[in-house]
């Protein structure tokens, strides 16, 4: 089968001060989007290694539930794709070169757990699977695993640097409450792709099929956005890089802070040029030029908006940082400035997403108010950046999901009574993506999920900042059974089957 090609990337750039006073030296922000586009009518084929945890810690019902989800996942894929497996405890070893999904289906059968987590060893022999790259296909490697590794490289930073260093294209999932969700988000990030988190074994399928549909739906790869300044001009920072690579429709700004020296001449001045390569060859170039006059002129509202996106996402990243150093008063100062900045931004710059930007930052405001000890930042952290890859309507997630029963929420108190019929993933909080949106500030952005899987719900806890009780207790994953009542917050809700 031949890859369908896409078109490329369409790429708009503005800074959100156009007109420049001068003979001043300033600063001032160069804003680029990236807009992916639609899916093409014929997806890629997929080379795909599957680097699977056989740890003692996977022993019984994680591996059970492990082994059974490939199964499934390989009787979903195309003929045409390819799968190699590979398994990683204290050391690693291949189970399957790629092969048709067909040729492996009992390759995982009879697999046991023992030993420690050793996953660089699995990357590597991941890498030696996919060997050169195949321009027609997807290539990318699957990591599952529960916990934290202790053999082979171990950091975030060092692991990150494995994947860099081999070229891999990784995906991450974390099974249970134990693994390092810092480092599998890290491996995610270096390799461009997604992690999720996987609560309990039973939805085990649910988030592997997401994580390869994810894959399968990719439509540019390879990204890079980089600016050749001119004289007078300098980088000081950017901010929305790495970008990874995106999915049909897909929308991604990217800041760079320039700082001018000063420019003498009245009328229009060269800063530089944007190159905007991806995979295969694609190359897009674009002059960046400012007015210059008497005077400096006003914000681009829209440039602006981008700019607080992609400054909300780097401010995000360094309040974890702090937060993880327990300096919870600083991260949440830094996290108020910008919300201030955000609530102050001109009104034709307060789009959707930066609306949705701005719930992110009053979460983490609030978690940072908190002062949460290490599990509650790492269950945050594992819900808020789990979900939004593959979409329900994904052929593969569609399968894991399987036949949805016939189940609703009631709301009963805390918002606008309501029944809602249970899709097979159903997002309930107070962004606007939410199924079930509940303006309530006792509800967090993203709270909870529920979910269908082998015929069943369960409702599934984001790491939200006023927790999930079912039946009057806190919980994270469980199974729902008829009857059961669900707190979103203050917001009471009854689950009915039928």
């Amino acid at each position: 089968m031949l890859r369908i090609m896409n078109d490329p990337l369409t790429l708009t750039a503005s800074l959100d001060r156009p007109r420049l006073a001068k003979g001043q030296p300033t600063t001032v922000h160069l804003v680029a989007e990236l807009v992916a586009p639609p899916a093409a009518a014929t997806r890629a084929p997929l080379e795909l290694v599957l680097a699977l945890d056989t740890s003692g810690s996977m022993e019984g019902e994680k591996l059970r539930h492990l082994v059974t989800s490939v199964e499934l996942l390989l009787q979903q894929l195309q003929p045409y794709d390819r799968v190699g497996l590979v398994a990683f405890s204290q050391t690693a070893r291949i189970l399957l070169p790629l092969a048709a999904p067909a040729d492996a289906r009992n390759a995982v059968r009879g697999l046991h757990a023992d030993g420690g987590t050793n996953v660089e060893a699995g990357l590597r022999h991941a890498a030696s699977l996919l060997g050169r790259k195949n321009p027609e296909a997807r290539q990318g490697v699957l990591v599952l695993t529960d916990g934290l590794p202790n053999a082979g490289a171990v950091t975030p930073r060092t692991l990150a640097a494995v994947v860099r260093d081999l070229g891999l294209n990784v995906s991450t999932l974390g099974y249970g409450a134990d693994h390092a969700e810092d480092v599998l988000i890290s491996l995610a990030e270096a390799g461009r792709g997604t992690y999720a988190h996987v609560p309990a074994p039973e939805l085990c399928r649910v988030e592997l099929a997401r994580a390869v549909g994810s894959h399968a739906e990719v439509v540019a790869e390879g990204v890079t956005l980089d600016f050749e300044p001119r004289r007078k001009v300098t980088v000081e920072r950017v901010l929305g890089a790495p970008l990874p690579d995106f999915l049909a429709g897909q929308r991604r700004p990217v800041a760079f802070v320039l700082k001018l020296d000063g420019f003498f001449d009245d009328g229009p001045a060269t800063l530089g040029r944007l190159v905007l390569k991806q995979r295969p060859s694609h190359v897009i170039e674009r002059e960046v030029t400012a007015d210059i006059a008497a005077t400096s002129g006003p914000l681009d509202a829209k440039a602006h908006g981008l700019r607080l996106r992609c400054t909300a996402k780097h401010v995000r990243a360094h309040a974890a940082q702090l937060a993880d150093a327990r300096r919870f008063d600083e991260a949440k100062a830094e996290l108020d400035r910008v919300i201030e900045e955000i609530r102050n931004a001109p009104a034709a710059s307060n789009d959707l997403e930066l609306g949705e930007a701005l719930e992110q930052l009053i979460d983490d405001a609030t978690l940072m108010q908190q002062r949460p000890d290490a599990a509650a930042q790492a269950a945050y952290r594992r819900g808020q950046q789990s979900l939004g890859t593959a979409t329900p309507a994904s052929a593969l997630l569609a399968s894991a999901l399987g036949q949805v029963p016939n189940a609703r929420l009631i709301v009963l108190e805390g918002a606008d009574p309501r029944e809602v019929t249970l899709q097979g993933e159903t997002l309930l909080g107070r962004t606007a993506e939410a199924d079930v949106q509940l303006q309530s500030s006792s509800v967090s952005r993203r709270h909870t999920r529920i979910v269908a899987s082998d015929g069943t719900f369960w409702v599934n806890d984001l790491g939200s900042t006023n927790c999930t009780r079912l039946n009057g207790r806190p919980v994270r994953c469980e199974r729902l059974r008829n009857g059961d009542v669900i707190h979103v917050g203050q917001v009471k809700l009854l689950f009915r089957e039928g």
